[in-house]
């Protein structure tokens, strides 16, 4: 019934990356149409991580993580968004242009978009551009640390991948939230101009989550690399960049705290782009560790006759759903077994047989007898 009402390559595609994206849009655009801002930011702000934990899931070379592991790490990473985010505040307070009667800072209550912090001195870049990102990070990697215990999230690199953008993903929307907290909250006047709103909603809904997953995805990447292969890059790398990336985005909307929202919005993007090739060279590292620590008796392919050809990098695989070399969905066509060649034997006359009583064409008659005796 179910296959009648949706069809099966429908439900597939709604359960992808760009599905879950698209639907996603389609929600938001419905809160809209409710006339339900609040509604629309929650649920914006959470596409992008689903989107993100999606993906990994379909990389991962084993088993998924079971449901709860993700969803508590997003909890947890967005308790610490929420810490975090609130401390933010407290300390631009500190440092905001008050001889202007129309400089309120900050965004969350007051409901203006950009934090009017004018001149930003060595303090603010102290407290609010180096202390607390790093802050942020380890308070972000503590849940996924915490699981690390089980043996069963601590046997691959990938499930600290996983757990860690499961984290900043949080960590993400909790911010997001918090930053259009008068929408939410149903203010009919929150201020700020339309270009503002809308560089804001970018960075804030798609940009940012993408930031904070990678980050936090970095740094326990890096740990539980350096735990099954104890190398000094294997840890120094990934989260070096993780740090670098959290450190820099923050200082950077410090300097361009007087510069319009759309400037912030490109230094965003600049970040997110670096932060995405770190991740796509760890991630290439993580599948190849977690493919050799593999079993034995997995790493063997069947027979040819099972094997099925990945249609994104071209090798053979076992049959399933995912690529076991770069981990990329196989599609339904692609999962029809690749024939065994079938190698014809070269006959030989002495391999012929004929029916019992019928002389073999191959081998001639003697020639009979012709001496006297028998005559």
């Amino acid at each position: 019934m179910l296959n009648r009402i949706v069809p099966a390559n429908f439900r597939e595609a709604a359960g992808q990356p760009r599905g879950i994206l698209a639907g996603g849009a389609v929600l938001v655009v419905l809160a809209l149409l409710a006339n339900s801002a609040g509604l629309a930011i929650f649920i914006a702000a959470l596409v992008v991580p689903t989107a993100v934990l999606n993906d990994l899931g379909r990389r991962d070379l084993s088993e998924v993580e079971p449901w709860w592991a993700p969803v508590s790490m997003g909890v947890a990473g967005a308790v610490a968004g929420i810490f975090i985010t609130l401390l933010n505040i407290l300390a631009l307070k500190q440092f905001e242009d008050e001889t202007d009667p129309f400089n309120q800072c900050c965004g969350v209550f007051l409901g203006r978009v950009d934090l009017d912090v004018r001149h930003p001195g060595a303090l603010s870049f102290v407290a609010v551009g180096l202390i607390l990102p790093i802050v942020a990070e380890i308070l972000k990697a503590a849940g996924p640390l915490y699981l690390r215990q089980q043996p069963r999230f601590n046997n691959e690199v990938m499930d600290g991948v996983t757990l860690g953008a499961a984290a900043g993903g949080g960590y993400a929307a909790a911010a997001a939230i918090l930053y259009f907290w008068p929408l939410v909250d149903g203010s009919t006047h929150p201020g700020g101009s339309a270009s503002g709103w809308t560089s804001a909603l970018i960075a804030l809904l798609i940009v940012r989550p993408l930031i904070f997953c990678a980050t936090t995805g970095l740094i326990c990447a890096g740990i539980w690399h350096h735990a099954v292969r104890p190398r000094p890059d294997t840890l120094l790398i990934p989260v070096g960049s993780a740090l670098v990336g959290a450190v820099a985005l923050a200082i950077g909307t410090l300097v361009l705290a007087d510069q319009p929202a759309v400037v912030e919005l490109i230094w965003n993007v600049a970040v997110m782009v670096a932060l995405l090739a770190a991740c796509r060279y760890e991630l290439t590292l993580a599948l190849g560790q977690d493919r050799q620590r593999v079993g034995p008796e997995r790493q063997v392919l069947p027979a040819a006759a099972n094997r099925v050809i990945c249609p994104t990098c071209g090798k053979p695989t076992r049959p399933g759903l995912f690529c076991a070399n770069c981990g990329s969905p196989l599609s339904p066509p692609t999962t029809t077994p690749v024939p065994e060649p079938v190698v014809a034997a070269e006959s030989s006359p002495h391999d012929e047989t004929a029916p019992i009583g019928v002389p073999s064409a191959s081998s001639p008659e003697p020639p009979p007898d012709a001496s006297p005796d028998r005559q």
